[in-house]
């Protein structure tokens, strides 16, 4: 019998749902700003004044949390349609003001900490979350604050262009792989975009050319690729070539960043873009080529890892809270791409989104816009939920001012009206529109990774993700069934890895891809690694290991039918008995919360094989489970309910020998069409290899590994269409 979610699919008509309105945003904001008073702080200057903080009040993270309330709360102050509201907001952004402008390292008062804030790679990210309430509200404060605001911001600026370091390295940096240490591309930017602002805040100061040389410069070594450097394009008078410091992305504009393949900080890149140019814009003042320097082609590869409900698509995972931070600083962006780059769906995308967040924050009556879904987490970290609470409502702001006086302008900023002018950057996102396209794919083999969106099927392989090994396989327009902890691998624990962050994924240092190799083909793609487990593995009482103790080969196709995507897992021992606590192959991962309306149906179709929605058959050639995982105290950073459909599973301690296998598991999911009969899926191994055969409607499949000889391979028969043969691959690293 399988177990899970006895839940029903979720109805989904295929309407779109009714437009959200500023109006709509700017209420739940100022519901936000109400519920946000139990976080909130004061105390009284020696003048009687009121300093306010929201969170901790302390310095780093905490100053941030305090600037993003401030970027928040302003927009009530200036937006809101009741002019008492108006009145209360002003003065409690009026308060945090002024504890940001005291307790920076220029100002006069320590913070809650005991600390100064300030002069630091990372100190101006939220002076430009708050760029235009700082203009808005700071002539609003008294003498002595009007000028420390003046001071705060030029420290800054003179610091940023004459001391910046990060890392203990100085200077303008950039590099490829986090390992190195010198990948940089969101500080670079909006350590730039801050140098440019205040430039143009107090054009009359005598260092304010050099602020705007050196923002460039940053600028220019934000969103950078290796080929700038050779580069013959002249950017704000700098030529690129000449102001190249290294590359932050790949020339594919994948980003190595927190040491994985990071979706969520390509979009952070875009929005610290969006939040100054869109500022300077309403604002009448320049803005610097450089801030769009390679924009355009990284928002081309953004836009499609976007869900058609405005969700990002973590190809690469997520070390973070699930649908939070870098998510909601997509709304900027799309923005950006709105006005600026002439995508003609970005405003639907980012009102499917805003739908979400609606839906999210109705759960309760409390005001606060991540529902219930982070009342766990706030229980045991409750100003690190206040920190999250702030992202959503720094950028549901920021969104709020400028759709009001965008459409006070009429929409369109010359700038904007020149961007759209050029058809070939507009895109669209409805789905008639994208049946004519053609397949959407994405690959870098040097990093690692393959994607594919058609329009049935989005699948996606990465081996420098989150959880080190990360496949995904849904129906394109279903992002709500993508989770990415560890998806679609098998998984292993040892006595002595210790926790894992939750109790669907494996600790990361525990795990290393030794080698992979990755082929791609029109609509599909072809992969196989090899994986080092248990790595470094200590008991109690004194064992500790000193070397991996198996090694985990995945081989993994996509189709080229759009719709199937068939994997194989084998895990074996080394030269020892591992101290085992459990293992699994599939471990396919089906969110199951808020989102969804915590509403699923998986459902029994044959032997070894399940329906999820009635839109995904999964088919193993061992026995299916699946475990319900609420969101609880053990969730760690995932945030999200999940339904785990586990093949084969084994749990508590057992022993396999030296050299035994751990697991062989053979799968297929495919996106289901009603017309198609189930996958016929069968698997069998030989003198130490292994071969899965796969019968669809679109044809015959073989996928075969060999561990021995480090190759894996796939055949198949397109009727009447394609031929793919020999697409073999060979894996770095024997197993030993």
């Amino acid at each position: 019998m399988v177990s899970g979610a006895d839940v029903t699919a979720t109805d989904r008509s295929g309407r779109p749902p009714a437009a959200v309105s500023a109006d709509q945003v700017g209420d739940w904001l100022t519901q936000w700003l109400r519920s946000a008073e139990q976080d909130w702080h004061t105390r009284n200057d020696s003048d009687g004044l009121e300093q306010g903080w929201y969170g901790t009040g302390y310095t780093a993270w905490g100053m941030q949390t305090t600037l993003q309330y401030l970027a928040a709360t302003g927009a009530v102050a200036v937006h809101s349609p009741d002019q008492a509201t108006r009145r209360w907001a002003t003065r409690r952004a009026l308060a945090a003001l002024r504890y940001v402008v005291a307790t920076h390292a220029c100002g006069f008062a320590a913070a809650e900490d005991g600390r100064r804030w300030g002069r630091s790679w990372i100190s101006v990210l939220g002076l430009e979350r708050a760029g235009w309430v700082l203009d808005e509200l700071g002539p609003q404060l008294e003498p002595r604050y009007r000028a420390g605001l003046a001071d705060l911001l030029i420290d800054e600026a003179d610091w940023q262009a004459d001391h910046h370091e990060r890392g203990g390295v100085p200077g303008i940096c950039g590099g490829r792989w986090e390992k190195d240490g010198l990948n940089r591309p969101e500080s670079n930017l909006w350590c730039g975009a801050h140098l440019w602002r205040t430039a143009q805040r107090y054009p009359d100061h005598p260092h304010a050319t050099k602020w705007q040389e050196v923002a460039v410069h940053f600028l220019l070594n934000a969103v950078s690729v290796p080929s700038d450097a050779d580069s013959t394009a002249v950017v704000d008078g700098v030529p690129v070539a000449q102001a190249h410091r290294g590359a932050n992305f790949f020339e594919s504009y994948a980003l190595d960043h927190h040491g994985y393949l990071n979706v969520g900080y390509m979009v952070i890149c875009a929005s610290n873009a969006a939040l100054a140019l869109l500022d300077l814009r309403a604002q009448g003042r320049p803005v610097p080529e450089a801030l769009l320097w390679h924009q355009r082609d990284l928002w081309q590869r953004i836009r499609r890892l976007i869900g058609p409900d405005g969700r990002l698509l973590r190809i690469g995972g997520d070390a973070r809270v699930r649908y939070a931070y870098c998510q909601e600083y997509l709304l900027p962006a799309l923005l950006l791409a709105e006005r600026e780059l002439g995508d003609a769906g970005a405003g639907e995308l980012a009102d499917r989104y805003l739908h979400l967040v609606g839906h999210e924050r109705a759960e309760t009556s409390d005001g606060l816009l991540y529902g219930r879904r982070l009342q766990t987490l706030g229980s045991h970290q409750p100003y690190y939920r206040a920190r999250l609470e702030t992202d959503r409502a720094c950028a549901l702001g920021f969104w709020w001012h400028h759709t009001v006086i965008g459409s006070a302008a009429g929409h369109r900023s010359a700038g904007a009206a020149a961007a759209t002018s050029r058809p070939e950057v507009v895109l669209t996102s409805t789905a008639a529109a994208r049946r004519d396209e053609e397949t959407d794919a994405w690959s870098d083999r040097e990093h690692g990774f393959a994607y594919v969106r058609g329009t049935r099927r989005t699948a996606s392989v990465s081996w420098r993700a989150a959880t080190r090994t990360q496949l995904l396989a849904f129906p394109t327009e279903r992002p709500d069934m993508a989770e990415w902890a560890h998806n679609l691998c098998p998984v292993l624990r040892f006595e002595g890895d210790g926790r894992a962050s939750s109790t669907t994924e494996s600790p990361h240092p525990q795990r290393r891809v030794a080698g992979y190799t990755l082929d791609t083909f029109a609509g599909g793609f072809v992969s196989a690694a090899r994986v080092e487990e248990g790595v470094a593995l200590s008991v109690a009482e004194g064992w500790r290991g000193t070397g991996p103790v198996a090694d985990t080969w995945i081989v993994v196709a996509a189709l080229p039918d759009d719709a199937t995507v068939v994997g194989l897992h084998v895990s074996r021992a080394r030269d020892l008995r591992p101290p085992l606590l459990s293992a699994h192959g599939l471990n396919l991962l089906i969110p199951n919360d808020v989102h969804n309306d915590h509403r699923r149906s998986i459902v029994p179709l044959a032997e070894n094989a399940l329906c999820v929605d009635d839109v995904l058959d999964v088919v193993a050639d061992a026995p299916l489970g699946v475990t319900s995982h609420p969101v609880t105290d053990r969730s760690g950073l995932r945030s999200i309910a999940v339904e785990q459909i586990c093949a084969g599973a084994r749990r508590g301690r057992y022993w396999v020998g030296a050299g035994e296998p751990i697991l062989t598991s053979a799968w297929v999911v495919r996106v289901r069409d009603d017309a198609d009969p189930v996958p016929r899926l069968s698997s069998e191994s030989s003198q130490g290899g292994y071969r899965v055969e796969v019968s669809t409607p679109a044809g015959r499949w073989r996928l075969q590994l060999d561990p021995d000889g480090a190759a894996g391979s796939i055949w198949g028969e397109q009727v009447g269409e394609v031929t793919l043969s020999a697409l073999s691959t060979t894996i770095e690293g024997k197993h030993r």
